[in-house]
């Protein structure tokens, strides 16, 4: 999910999928999953510069052993082209954007 307001981005993630570990030497471990949770947020002050931090969790699930991690993250970036698109009664707001993230 994301929303993009004229003093504000915040962009959230999450996702699940299926995943095993491959010669990790334990015997048996053939399931498993991996779960996953990120969120930044991101002030936007007139000039088109933004900067926020977020953060994010993981955690791995197998047969034999469930692993976690948690890791905060700081960036920022530019907006270089940010305007209105007009067409057949919509208008929405663009961007053509550069951003950094340090995790």
């Amino acid at each position: 999910m994301r929303i993009d307001t004229r003093r504000l981005i915040w962009n959230a993630e999450a996702s699940y999928d299926n995943a095993r570990k491959a010669n990790d030497n334990t015997i048996d471990n053939d399931k498993g999953h991996s779960r996953r949770l990120n969120s930044s947020i991101y002030g936007r002050p007139d000039d088109g510069w933004f900067v926020g931090g977020g953060a994010g969790w993981v955690q791995l699930s197998t047969t034999n052993y469930s692993k976690q991690a948690f890791r905060p993250s700081i960036g920022g970036g530019k907006d270089f082209i940010h305007q209105q698109y007009v067409k057949e009664d919509c208008v929405n707001e663009w961007s053509t954007r550069s951003r950094l993230i340090t995790r």
